[in-house]
């Protein structure tokens, strides 16, 4: 078993605080900070960064099993809220349809509103992809299993972005073009 603190007075341990580069040790992320190690949580680092993290006491695997599963529970309660979000959809496009079903009846003509709203609901439905196919979950449980990430996984990247402070979109981001816009408003080097 590690003593962290003998290894962190270590010159091992020295030179990695000192460098400030984080590393794992008891199945955590640390990083050195003003001669000091303080821990840092691993959904601030994206896959590669983990892969390349030295491994102090061969307790990373701990670290991808506890991002495997925060990514599990993500997906699984991003499934359920699309999935209630395309039951209300669902049951609103039933309303507009039955509607113009009972207009018909009368003999009255459909409304353009109405097929217009019911074009605009499949649109929204559309946008509500299943969220099974999570490409960051994917990457986790690949890099579990091997300890490394594997470039070929990630089809159809977004290309990254560079903002004007010299800041680069997150590689595995859906949508690169909105992380510039929410970076540009809180990033004080982007503000004009």
């Amino acid at each position: 078993m590690l003593d962290l603190r003998a290894w962190a007075r270590s010159p091992e341990g020295v030179e990695m605080i000192e460098s400030q580069k984080p590393f794992v040790a008891k199945g955590e992320v640390w990083q050195g900070f003003d001669m000091q190690m303080m821990r840092t949580d691993e959904s601030q680092l994206d896959d590669k960064e983990i892969v390349d993290l030295p491994d102090i006491d061969g307790t990373k695997e701990k670290i991808w099993f506890r991002r495997k599963q925060r990514l599990e529970s993500r997906t699984m309660r991003k499934a359920e809220e699309y999935s209630k979000r395309r039951g209300e959809l669902r049951t609103r496009r039933n309303e507009v349809l039955e509607s113009i079903e009972r207009m018909e009846k009368l003999g009255v003509e459909r409304s353009p509103e109405d097929v217009y709203e019911i074009k605009q609901i499949d649109a929204r439905m559309g946008r509500l992809l299943d969220a099974k196919g999570d490409l960051q979950l994917e990457l986790a449980e690949k890099a579990l299993e091997t300890g490394k990430v594997e470039d070929d996984l990630v089809e159809g990247e977004q290309p990254q972005l560079q903002a004007p402070c010299g800041k680069m979109s997150p590689r595995l981001h859906v949508n690169p073009k909105k992380w510039l816009s929410g970076h540009r408003m809180g990033c004080q080097r982007c503000k004009p």
